[in-house]
């Protein structure tokens, strides 16, 4: 598991949890939820680095009805 900082954003939230993304073998953790429609987009202040990657997933689970977008 890597865990990679998003330069865009600030190291830590508010709330002072520690922001980063997933990375397993490649693979963005994040992306793949919600692609699979297992997770929603989080609304940040500033756009993240990865943005157009995350809105992609999203609308695409979202077209298909695939996981919470088939059952809300």
């Amino acid at each position: 598991v890597d865990l990679v900082t998003d330069t865009s954003q600030p190291s830590r939230d508010r709330y002072d949890r520690l922001l980063r993304y997933v990375d397993h073998d490649d693979v963005d953790v994040a992306r793949e939820l919600l692609a699979s429609g297992a997770a929603r987009r989080y609304e940040a202040d500033r756009a993240l680095a990865r943005e157009e990657s995350y809105s992609a997933a999203t609308d695409d689970a979202r077209d298909t009805e695939r996981g919470l977008w088939g059952s809300c």
